[in-house]
């Protein structure tokens, strides 16, 4: 390997990245055989570890390693943000709180939120954030309180930075199951946070749903894209009514989206939907070119 050029070693190196996208998620990831391998790749020699395309490679696998997690572990962010690679990531993946308790102490801490300010700080070029959340131990808390409070203070925390513009925001389908990670977006996308950079917006709702749209887009001005899942109820054998839109629209404020050109929602066959709302619903967005609206069971 001592004497293959450059610029060949580099090539091959770089296909050493790879993606994958299952029917079960929303965006592609990189394969795990993939991450195994630019990990032992970076082991072999210094000319492997200097080779620009196995550090392009490395930073992408940074930027999908979910880098927060209890309060105990947050030392995971730190490292990544004092190291070289920390300016070149574009994609944050922050994964939070496996305990309720954590959930609290943490919205309740103005040092904790102070802290993540100053680490943020270190990923210049971050603007696109991934946020997801385990909460095995209290499944039932998991989108109504603990998702929901850790989102706002990471977002609050991230966007009142000066210079600091986020582009996209996606939460993980996990197979569309309920209480994974969902938001209510009612309370998860406050007015009192700059939302006006957002374009790409992928989350799925908490089980409090009853109208798709309402008035939690008026911050969301210049959303491009958005896509929403309702969550699978597992519990309940009586579909749920709900509205694309509040009947009463557009009385209520809610101000139509010309920027938005994609809206997709999926939902599971539990719910039943006022279908008679769907031609007033995408008035919210006069100038949509791509649709797609399903029903699908994926556990």
């Amino acid at each position: 390997m001592r004497n293959v050029p450059r610029e060949i070693l580099d090539c091959i190196l770089s296909h050493l990245l790879v993606y994958e996208q299952p029917v079960t998620e929303r965006y592609a990831t990189i394969t795990r055989e993939s991450k195994a391998a630019i990990l032992s790749a970076r082991l072999v020699c210094r000319g492997f570890l200097n080779s620009i395309a196995l550090q392009n490679s490395f930073t992408r696998v940074l930027e999908e390693s979910p880098l927060f997690g209890i309060l105990s572990r947050s030392h995971h962010l730190r490292e990544v943000a004092k190291s070289k690679y920390a300016s070149k990531m574009s994609l944050l993946t922050l994964s939070v709180f496996h305990h309720y308790e954590d959930a609290m102490k943490f919205i309740h801490d103005p040092q904790i939120i102070q802290a993540l300010r100053d680490l943020f700080l270190s990923f210049p070029h971050a603007r696109n954030l991934r946020i997801t959340c385990h909460t095995h131990e209290y499944p039932g808390l998991a989108s109504e309180n603990t998702s929901e409070t850790t989102f706002y203070s990471l977002t609050k925390a991230m966007l009142s930075l000066p210079g600091v513009s986020l582009q996209s925001l996606k939460l993980p389908l996990h197979n569309n199951e309920e209480h994974i990670v969902a938001l209510d977006p009612w309370k998860a996308f406050s007015p009192d946070i700059d939302w006006s950079s957002l374009k790409i917006l992928q989350f799925d709702y908490s089980d409090r749903v009853f109208e798709v749209l309402g008035g939690w887009l008026e911050p969301l001005s210049n959303l491009e894209v958005l896509e929403v899942a309702l969550p699978c109820l597992r519990y309940t054998h009586f579909p749920r009514h709900v509205d694309f839109i509040a009947s009463s629209w557009p009385r209520k404020n809610i101000t139509p989206k010309p920027k938005l050109k994609t809206f997709r929602l999926m939902a599971s066959k539990n719910y039943d939907f006022t279908h008679d709302t769907i031609p007033k619903a995408l008035k919210v967005f006069p100038n949509l070119q791509s649709l797609g609206l399903a029903y699908f069971q994926l556990v």
